[in-house]
């Protein structure tokens, strides 16, 4: 992530973080680069799992408790366009 300029050198952190709400059992996503967006609304997503469908840039709390008992891998496909 650093060498494709996803990290943020100044303020020493990765724009994508996603982390856990452990008192709420909720997955939490923050997004730094404003051009960021993350589809989970597609087929066989992982978002299902994490509560989310599309996010975009800013902190974001999933609407439901993380259900990561059913995942064995995650695949992770990017395309960047610009």
């Amino acid at each position: 992530m650093v060498s494709n300029s996803d990290y943020d050198a100044v303020k020493d952190e990765f724009c994508i973080k996603i982390t856990v709400s452990v008192p709420e059992s909720k997955s939490v996503i923050n997004l730094s680069n404003p051009t960021y967006r993350v589809d989970f609304s597609l087929t066989n997503s992982l978002g299902k799992n994490l509560g989310f469908e599309i996010i975009v840039k800013g902190y974001h709390k999933s609407q439901y408790i993380v259900d990561i008992t059913t995942v064995n891998s995650v695949l992770v496909n990017v395309d960047i366009i610009s």
